[in-house]
This record gives structure tokens, sequence and C-alpha cells, in this order.
């Protein structure tokens, strides 16, 4: 028997220094196994102690040799140029893809873990000419709606089960760049390079508010309870910010950068945000404020937006995407170098390097079970990454 314990419902541990951070995480996955959780702490932190065995939500490994891989392209009807969002449906048995083509394709990949000859393109449709390119999406979490936002501001939603198009919500002047669903359904939210986000009744399609936020959004994501908003941009401020949207008035924390800051992953419990503030390409204009490090990726707790642990280096590149796995222990990220780079965030390290091709990579997304990871890369390509442990 277990005696002075505290239940931590499903966390996962992020271990920085002599300090052991407890998350409770959203369910991602069937794995479980029991783990306790014990730390030295320092003199200026008070004891952890978990005394009573909680299931814990388990990561795939990752490790090498152990995952099958799917790559899509034209030739299996797939995109014929860059593919820049992934999206998978909530009951993963779907990956939709879109692009430059102005696409949407939906893959049937239910056995992929099993028959990976078996994905199939089960659905293909296309948005205006107007919209130029598909540069987001977004499933509502009950996986009935799917979003997708245009390089000309156009969002639309649609019933991709089918590929009728149900709403089309204008009012954006520029690149709908990111898209986000709050918690309930009810409202979508899209980030834009016109410096505003703007917030859809999906059942009306009408417009219920508009923050103007002084920089081009490229990238939104909604707390777990849906309350607040997280945002990061380019140009303009140039800064990571958290709104309360339903007031609006200014931000609740803001932190800027001298660089821009191109994409943002919340964690699964709303605690820990991943960004990168210094992306440079080898081959791009010199900077104007030479660092001396580039291409990082940077922890930050939400509480008060500080930095957690050390910057985490690896990529040669822009880093394009980031995503938190389900179960909240691992960070995926992308890059225009091609790579795929699985981080450990207990031992803050680098787990895994893979490199399926040499076409940058665009976008990403984790199925909502942890063990199947989509990519988009620049010449169109998609895959599919499962783990098999």
């Amino acid at each position: 028997m277990i005696s002075k314990l505290s239940l931590i419902s499903k966390p996962s541990l992020f271990r920085f220094g002599q300090c052991v951070l407890a998350l409770t995480t959203l369910l991602g996955s069937s794995h479980w196994a029991v783990r306790a959780i014990a730390s030295n702490p320092s003199p200026d932190t008070a004891p952890l102690t978990i005394s009573q065995a909680a299931p814990v939500c388990i990561d795939p490994t990752w490790t090498e040799g152990n995952e099958t891989i799917v790559t899509y392209t034209d030739i299996q009807g797939g995109h014929d140029r860059p593919a820049r969002a992934v999206a998978f449906s909530p009951d993963g048995q779907y990956l939709v893809s879109a692009g430059a083509d102005r696409t949407l394709n939906v893959w049937n990949i239910r056995n992929v873990q099993n028959e990976p000859d078996t994905v199939l393109l089960t659905r293909s449709f296309a948005v205006d000419s107007d919209d130029r390119e598909i540069v987001s999406l977004a499933f509502s979490p009950d996986g009935e709606l799917l979003a997708s936002g245009s390089l000309n501001g156009t969002v639309r939603l649609w019933d991709w089960q089918t590929g009728e198009l149900l709403q089309t919500l204008s009012g954006h002047l520029d690149a709908a760049a990111s898209l986000a669903f709050t918690p309930d359904g009810q409202i979508l939210a899209s980030g834009s390079f016109d410096d505003t986000i703007r917030f859809w009744n999906v059942t009306t399609g009408m417009q219920e508010q508009v923050i103007e936020v002084g920089q081009d959004v490229t990238r939104i994501a909604f707390t777990p309870d849906g309350a607040n908003l997280t945002v990061t941009g380019v140009r303009g401020d140039r800064a990571l910010s958290i709104w309360d949207w339903q007031e609006a008035e200014e931000p609740v924390q803001t932190v800027r950068y001298a660089r821009s800051v191109q994409t943002l992953a919340l964690s699964p419990d709303g605690q820990f945000l991943a960004l990168s503030p210094d992306s440079q390409s080898p081959g791009g204009p010199a900077p104007t404020e030479p660092q001396e490090v580039y291409n990082s990726i940077r922890l930050l707790g939400t509480e008060d937006l500080s930095e957690v642990g050390d910057p985490l280096l690896a990529h040669g590149d822009y880093i394009t995407d980031l995503a938190f796995s389900p179960c909240g222990q691992l960070l995926t990220s992308v890059s225009l170098d091609s790579t795929i780079r699985i981080w450990d965030l207990e031992q803050q390290t680098l787990t895994r390097t893979i490199q399926n091709g040499n076409s940058a990579i665009l976008t990403l997304a984790y199925r909502s079970d942890g063990r199947a990871i989509a990519v988009g890369r620049r010449d169109g390509s998609v895959s599919i990454l499962v783990a098999r442990d």
C-alpha cells in the first residue's frame, strides 16, 4: 500500500535540471504504464511526491527501424505542388492534405499500420482559383467539419466526407495562415497576415468578433479550456501573445522577439508552448542583428511565458512546424532542411532524426493516438510515419 501520495491523472513528465514537472495531458493513446516519480528538490523547490500509482500515457519510442513510412506523390493522385497543410481526422481513420494546387485530398489510412499499401485517395476536391493556394486546415473536435484557409484570405467550411462546401467565410484581406476550433466546436478562429484574428460561428457562418493583433499572424492555438488563444506572428510586433479572446482588448501576456516567430505548438495540457523565434536560412539574407544561435526551439511556460530549460538545437534551416505528441512527452519539429526531429522533453534531448527524401518539409500533424505522424513537403509529397512498437 502506498501512502502519503498525491494522484496526478494521466501525467507526462518534463524534467529540467533538478525540477520534475508533472503535466496532466489529454488522452491520446491506449498504451499505458505505471510510473512512480521521485525528485531531489533544490533548496528553492518544494518536494514533489507522487505516492499513488497512476496511469501514464506512453508515446512510442520511434527508435530507428521501428516505423513504417508511406509516401504519396502526384503519381498516386496526390499533390503536384507544395503540400502546405495536413490534418488527421479526430478518429484517426483519415488524413487530409492540401496545398498550392488548391486541392484537398482525403486519404483513407485506417489500415496503414498493418497494410501500408492499402492507403487510398478516397476523395479530392478543390477551392476556387481566386483562392490561389490552401495554406491551413483544421478539423472540428467532433470530426464533422473541416476548415480550410487560403492564400487570399478566404476561409471555407466543408463536409469533408462528401466534399460539399457548407460555408464561405469572407473578411480577411490576406492569407488565412492558421485555423483553430474552440474545444466545443462552436467557434472557428482564423489568423491572417492582415494582422487580424476573426471568430466565426460555424452554424451561421457569421463573424462573431475580430481582434487586431499588430502583426501578421502565423499560428494560433486555443488553450484546452477554450478561454485563451495563443498567437505568434511575423513583421509588426513579432510577438508571442496570449489573449482572453472573448474580452480581446489587450493580450493577457506578451513576449516580443527580434525576429519573426514562424511556428507555435501548445502542449496538450496547455501548460507549455514551443516556438522557434530565430529561424534563419543558410542561403537567406544576412540578419541585420547577428545572433549566436539560429533555428532553435524554445519551451515556455504559459503561466508567465518564461523559458524552461535550454534551447533545443539541431536544425540547419527554417523550422516550419512543431507539434507536441498527444501524450505530451515528445515534441516533433520539421524544417526546410528536410528532416523530421523527435525530442524527448523529459530528458531535453534529440532522440531521433528522420530524413525520407530531400524535399523541404512544410507542415506536420500527429494522429490522436500519437502513433502516426504526417508531413507535407515542398515537392507536393505527403508521408505518413507509423510506429510499430
